[in-house]
């Protein structure tokens, strides 16, 4: 008969090969050792999307507005919650108020906000700005949207109408500038508006497509995302005349359903570089908020043409970040245990004329605000910033 302590010996010599096999080759042991502690994010609740504007990068949630200086977080507190902000040339603006959307501006240095005068709004959903002009999305009804411009050189700054003959435009979601026009991402289509005639747009796409994002690559090309859900997200560039047909797909779950664009997108560039190596866009897996592991959520990334003579063409298909060169990140297996697990709204990497370190940040749905850096070992990680 064996001894009690021969058998526990025999169990061990059994065990520890098995374990140190699977561990190497089942990845919910790499997850659980590659696991970080979550921060509590010093930003938290649903922020609204990431500016840059002034020498800073803004965000909000709640009622409070932050400012970061490349080293620290300073904020603001408002007397309402803030709906959204955006930033022009000029001003920081933020989207108050529970039920009407009221406009507010402020210069970057002295943080003091004052109403927009004369202003016709109904009740202000989104903001956008871009150079000089801030574009704005008003829901005048259930079913009805306008959208206005605002001037900041304007004495009395005032939103006026933009003329949309014959159709009733939908929530915005974005707007980006080429060398001539300003584009308006919207859920039913882009409009294209010339510099020289704001009042009036041009719709250049109809389709059964609703579009979630559009960003400038560089001056030549503009890129807009298409939601998904019945069919993969698709990836569009933007023309003088029309939407181009798509140029690259999100890949299809491993279970075979279709994921969701979050709308957000963002540029990624190597440390002292002049242009972007990769786009990154925001991946959803299902329209009702959940960060369980049952979900695949974050970004994706796409590469770009970093070369003289197309520069910012987008190369190649969609991947996950950190399986290929360039990347993002260090590890994809960390980044699905992070920041993979929650849908993002918005994602920008704070240049260096801000942050020496090129900090990568995401405004997550639930979360807070999360920054890519270093954790206590010295290794890359997503995590809520503290």
């Amino acid at each position: 008969m064996v001894k009690p302590m021969k058998k526990v010996f025999l169990i061990l010599i059994v065990l520890i090969p098995l374990v140190l096999l699977f561990s190497t080759c089942d990845p919910i042991f790499f997850i659980v050792s590659e696991e970080t502690k979550l921060n509590d994010p010093r930003i938290d609740g649903s922020p609204t999307k990431i500016v840059e504007a002034g020498g800073y990068l803004w965000v909000a949630s709640g009622k409070t507005l932050w400012q970061y200086n490349g080293s620290s977080w300073s904020k603001f507190t408002q007397s309402q919650a803030i709906r959204d902000i955006a930033a022009t040339a000029g001003y920081i603006y933020i989207n108050t108020g529970d039920n009407s959307g009221i406009i507010k501006r402020s210069s970057f240095s002295n943080i003091s906000f004052s109403d927009i005068i004369n202003s016709p709004l109904s009740d202000a959903q989104s903001i956008y700005g871009i150079d000089n002009i801030l574009f704005i999305s008003d829901k005048k009804s259930p079913s009805q949207f306008s959208n206005f411009y605002l001037l900041d050189a304007a004495s009395e700054p005032q939103a006026i109408s933009i003329d949309v003959p014959d159709f009733n435009m939908s929530v915005l979601n974005g707007v980006a500038k080429d060398s001539t026009n300003y584009y308006l991402c919207s859920t039913t289509g882009i409009f294209k508006i010339s510099p020289s005639q704001l009042g009036s747009s041009v719709f250049i796409i109809e389709s059964d497509k609703t579009f979630t994002g559009i960003i400038n690559i560089n001056d030549n090309i503009i890129a807009a995302i298409a939601r998904g859900g019945s069919v993969s997200p698709s990836l569009h560039l933007i023309s003088e005349d029309a939407v181009g047909s798509s140029v690259a797909d999100f890949p299809k779950h491993s279970e075979g359903r279709t994921f969701f664009s979050s709308g957000a997108l963002g540029l990624w560039y190597k440390p002292g570089a002049v242009r972007p190596s990769l786009l990154l866009v925001g991946r959803q897996d299902n329209l009702q908020y959940s960060s369980t592991t049952d979900y695949i959520n974050g970004y994706l990334e796409i590469s770009l043409d970093e070369g003289d003579e197309n520069p910012g063409k987008i190369i190649g298909s969609f991947r996950e970040p950190g399986t290929g060169s360039p990347a993002s990140v260090d590890s994809n297996e960390r980044f699905k245990t992070t920041l993979g697990k929650n849908p993002v709204n918005s994602i920008i990497q704070a240049p260096s004329s801000i942050d020496s370190n090129m900090t990568l940040f995401a405004s997550t749905q639930q979360r807070g605000v999360w920054s890519y850096r270093p954790n206590n070992n010295g290794e890359m990680y997503w995590n809520a910033e503290e």
